[in-house]
């Protein structure tokens, strides 16, 4: 933390070169996370780049306007295109990452979400980045680690300086299952900045806008519409409620590849007129504000922001024991 860095033994006089490896710039927690810790280093002097390994996302422009510099590298590939291209583009990655690189001499990379980090690993010796960070952000399912897996990341560790985990449950996954040296892992949990006070108006007109009134009791979630978050048994459990509690609402805030299925599931239960969907362009610290609960039904995650952020809020919580949401409660 420090305004001059030692880095390979030497005494840099001019800006540090950090580089975030990602895949692209996607609405998610550990996206929000990158953009916050930017916003801090280059107020310090550090210059950051995100080099993204799947081409341009929508919070690239959030990126720039905290002072860093956004670089593709690659596209975002689809699972449809023919193996012999996938193979193709994944090439091209490594052969534009090894350039950009060395072209850039970072002093520090950060992978900061898997598989950034076997990418990073495993063309060190092309690029030669003096520190390179890897980071266990996110959790993997335990089926996944096989002979390969083991093998895979026997190499990657041998390449990495340091393991980055959010949560003692990310840590325990890369020592237990991935084979990191326990010396090598620092936990360091993510960070959310504290939301102003709300005055009752602006609460009021919030709720308005979600369709509670006053004296209605609104349960808000926060996540994108994919399997692992749940919203499906959320939603079955308000239907359950709501038959015995007129007063209930419940506020989904997110987008996604199941959001069709949600309204499908909101539509049949009868609940269109107590269930409502956000999006994701609404200003998340009045949101919170205007909850009265929140929950988090995820069945797979590290350390979820969005429950963080919740306490920020001084909401009270209800959520699944799901990775390292237990840590926050």
């Amino acid at each position: 933390q420090q305004d001059r860095a030692v880095v390979s033994g030497r005494v840099r006089d001019d800006e540090v070169r950090l580089a975030f490896l990602v895949g692209r710039l996607a609405r998610g927690g550990a996206e929000l996370q990158m953009l916050a810790l930017t916003r801090g280093l280059t107020r310090r002097g550090y210059r950051v780049d995100f080099v993204c390994r799947s081409g341009s996302g929508p919070l690239d422009e959030h990126a720039r306007a905290a002072g860093a510099t956004v670089r593709a590298i690659g596209e975002l590939s689809s699972f449809e295109t023919k193996p012999y291209l996938r193979h193709a583009r994944r090439a091209t990655r490594q052969l534009n990452w090894v350039t950009t690189a060395r072209r850039e001499q970072y002093d520090i990379v950060d992978a900061w979400l898997q598989p950034a980090d076997i990418f990073a690993a495993l063309t060190r010796p092309m690029t030669h980045i003096p520190v390179l960070i890897a980071g266990r952000r996110n959790m993997r399912p335990r089926p996944s680690f096989g002979p390969v897996d083991r093998l895979l990341y026997s190499a990657v560790n041998r390449l990495t300086d340091v393991v980055v985990a959010n949560a003692e449950i990310t840590a325990a996954q890369a020592i237990l299952q991935q084979g990191v040296p326990p010396e090598r892992v620092r936990v360091i949990r993510a960070g959310v900045e504290l939301p102003r006070a709300y005055r009752a108006s602006e609460r009021q007109a919030q709720r308005a806008a979600l369709g509670a009134a006053d004296d209605d009791f609104l349960i808000g979630s926060v996540g994108n519409f994919r399997s692992m978050k749940r919203q499906d048994l959320l939603i079955d459990a308000f239907a359950r409620l709501a038959a015995e509690r007129k007063d209930l609402r419940l506020a989904l805030v997110g987008d996604g590849e199941l959001r069709s299925r949600v309204e499908a599931q909101i539509v049949r239960l009868g609940l269109t007129e107590r269930v409502v969907l956000t999006g994701t362009g609404t200003d998340m610290p009045s949101l919170y504000a205007a909850f009265d609960l929140f929950v988090q039904a995820s069945n797979s995650e590290s350390l979820p922001n969005v429950v963080l952020e919740a306490s920020s809020a001084s909401l009270p919580i209800v959520a699944a024991a799901a990775g390292g949401t237990g840590e926050v409660i």
